[in-house]
């Protein structure tokens, strides 16, 4: 099939889990690894299903969401799929931030966390580590 494109593309729309500390990378970045809560509910079940996905951010979001986005912040990321093996036996996927966008302010903030939330997503590049492997 000839011609034919792909597109790694991830949204969700959930509450910020467990947040691991801010790192800096090889390539002396700041990078921070959260999960992110996103809720199922199925027609013939009263039950809610929460399923947990990992996401990586990088530069000036990492920086943004260590300092304002506490648990329990409802957001949207926007990225793309990553995987990646740290031995023979384990398989890793999550996703990599391109974008991170707060639907939901934080208990006692004020509009400039927004403000400054938009600013981090319109750094050019800011999120993208390129072909290195994650780091942990």
């Amino acid at each position: 099939m000839a011609g034919v494109g792909s597109l790694n593309l991830v949204i969700l729309v959930g509450r910020v889990g467990k947040k691991f500390e801010l790192k800096t990378a090889a390539n002396n970045r700041a990078m921070i690894r959260f999960s992110v809560g996103v809720d199922e509910i199925f027609r013939n079940s009263p039950k809610k299903y929460t399923t947990w996905v990992l996401v990586t951010a990088w530069a000036q979001t990492a920086k943004f969401i260590e300092e304002h986005v506490p648990t329990g912040t409802l957001i949207i990321v926007q990225g793309r799929l990553h995987v990646w093996k740290k031995d023979d036996t384990h398989v890793y996927w999550s996703v990599q931030a391109n974008e991170v966008t707060l639907l939901s302010r934080p208990k006692g903030k004020s509009e400039d966390v927004e403000d400054e939330a938009a600013d981090a997503a319109r750094e050019p590049g800011a999120d993208e580590e390129g072909d290195e492997e994650t780091p942990f």
